[in-house]
Formats: structure tokens, sequence, C-alpha cells
């Protein structure tokens, strides 16, 4: 059987032939690579056909699903998949050569989890390292790991998890958010539920920070915004049974009381940037205050944000 499956939803042609040669050079050999084009308007298919190794299987699409419905997108990808666990990666990122491996070292000492993480390291257009993840303890709780995301201790990408595909697949794949929206990290706190999560200390794949994510589209900012609420609501109906043993109570607590700050903090980020590429729109998001149910907090962050902006300083507020 195939060990590991690679899924690479595919629409850019400037980092592919990086992502593919990455996932080529692995040492572990036992996987496939499923390249899924999302109706790309590039010449995806001369990219994918300088590559002839058997493991590659690659499906187009006529009609692209889009990145609002980039969950799907995945979700769709997943069906194609014949492996024990999958790996969902951007055509942008890449895997350093160790990192199935270092999968199967996890593997061997946390037997039988759902998920399992991999440290990541974050380049640039150039793939140039320009930062990497803190260490995660080699085993946490389901709480412990919610609690480490809402106090942004622990900001995972997609690429950095490993789920096992039958278990992945009874949870009727990847959280549904538009855009993908902290349907990452969702996906994740749900394949941990039962067993917990694992992680290596080791890096091994590889984000890329670029003006071509979905993240840097200041067009659907709203429509983020608007996203946190179902966030929100999710997280409260996650946290609405308290634990029963005194460890899982503890983060229990602590996620209840990080909650609203978390999702307040997420939205004024988003709004941060939007106001870094147009100061102006600072107007927008005041007349949209009880529209989008924003905090008393947040519109006054917003405004304060805006004045330093509009006198040409970078915004001082801790949030």
């Amino acid at each position: 059987m195939i060990k590991f499956s690679i899924i690479v939803p595919c629409y850019k042609d400037l980092f592919l032939r990086e992502c593919i040669s990455s996932i080529l050079s692995q040492t572990y050999t036992n996987f496939e690579l499923i390249l899924v084009n999302d109706g790309s308007p590039y010449n995806l298919d001369e990219i994918v056909g300088e590559f002839q190794d058997k493991r590659i299987r690659y499906y187009r699409r006529k009609h692209g699903l889009g990145a609002k419905k980039l969950v799907d997108n995945w979700n769709d990808c997943l069906k194609y998949v014949t492996g024990e666990y999958v790996i969902n990666m951007g055509d942008d990122d890449k895997l350093l050569p160790n990192c199935l491996q270092a999968y199967i070292d996890l593997m061997a000492g946390y037997p039988k989890l759902d998920i399992y993480h991999m440290r990541t390291e974050f380049i640039d257009e150039n793939s140039n390292v320009i930062g990497e993840q803190s260490e995660y303890p080699s085993y946490e709780s389901i709480y412990s790991f919610v609690w480490s995301i809402l106090s942004l201790q622990k900001r995972p990408v997609i690429g950095d998890f490993l789920y096992k595909v039958d278990t992945l697949r009874k949870n009727n794949g990847y959280y549904n958010l538009p855009y993908a929206w902290h349907s990452d990290r969702i996906s994740a706190i749900i394949m941990a539920k039962e067993k917990g999560i694992a992680s290596t200390q080791i890096i091994g794949f590889q984000f890329r920070n670029s003006r071509y994510e979905i993240s840097s589209d200041t067009a659907i900012t709203e429509d983020k915004v608007q996203c946190w609420t179902k966030i929100k609501k999710w997280y409260q109906d996650f946290l609405s049974l308290a634990p029963m043993d005194s460890e899982s109570v503890y983060y229990y607590n602590l996620s209840r009381k990080e909650l609203n700050r978390f999702i307040e903090n997420s939205i004024l980020e988003d709004i941060d940037s939007d106001l870094a590429a147009n100061k102006w729109r600072v107007f927008k998001w005041v007349s949209r205050v009880f529209k989008l149910r924003l905090s008393v907090r947040v519109l006054w962050i917003t405004i304060y944000n805006a004045i330093i902006k509009f006198r040409n300083k970078e915004s001082v507020i801790d949030i």
C-alpha cells in the first residue's frame, strides 16, 4: 500500500517546478503525488510534463473552483488519494528532502494517531529562508493544542500536517470555510480531538510568503472578517462541554478565556492589513461596525491605527 499521498491543488505556474521537484526529491520514496489543475489559464501541462515519474498523477478541471471555494478544491483532491496518510500543500510551497522520513520516524514513537505535525520554515519569493516555527511539544492533548492556537503561540498552515486518510474522510474531509480561512487549524483540531497530536522537531516543510497568496488579497478582507463570526461559533460549540481530567480542564479554561481576544485580534490583523494598503478604508470599516458586529475595542483600535497611518507612522497599539 502507498504510505503517503501528497495533494497539490495547482493554479499558479510561478513556483510549480520548485514544488514538484522538492516532492520528488524525498529520501523516503513510497508516495504518490496528486496534482490537480484548477482550471488554470497558465500552461501547467507543460510544467508537469517535464517530470517523467510514475508516482505523479495529474488531473485537470475544465472549470476552476476558485479561491473562495479552496476547501472544496482540497476535498475534491482528496477523492484521488490512495495512500494511508495525506499531506495537502500549496503549489508554491516545498518539502525538504527529509520530510517524509521524519514523519516515518515520528510515527514510530507515536503510532496510531490520526494527525502529525511537521515543523516549518518560511521562505520568500526567491526561496530564501525568512523565519521558522518554534518547536511544538512532542505530544500534546487536544485542549493544549487548542489553547496554543488561541493564544497565538502556534500559527500552523495546512501543509504542516499529516492526516490519516480514513479518519479525515470519516470527518467529511477538511473543514469548509470561505477562502479556507482558518480551515487548516479547525481541520487539525478535529483530527486531534480523540487521540491528540504528535510533532517532530525537525524542519521538513517550507511555506512560501509571497504577494500571490490568498491571504495577501485585501479585496476579500471583508469576507475574511465576516468569516471570524463563524470561526468563533465553532470554537464556542467545541468548548461548550468541559473535559474531566485536570490537565485538560486547565487548558480548556484558558481557551475559553482567550477566545474573544483571539477573535478580536485576528479581525484587527485583517483590518490593519487592509488599512496598510489604503488608509482611507477606515471609513468603510467604521460604517460597517454594526453589520459586521465589531466590538468597541476593535472599532477604537482601528480608528487609532488609521490616525497613526495618516501621520505616516506604523501602528503602535499592541493587540
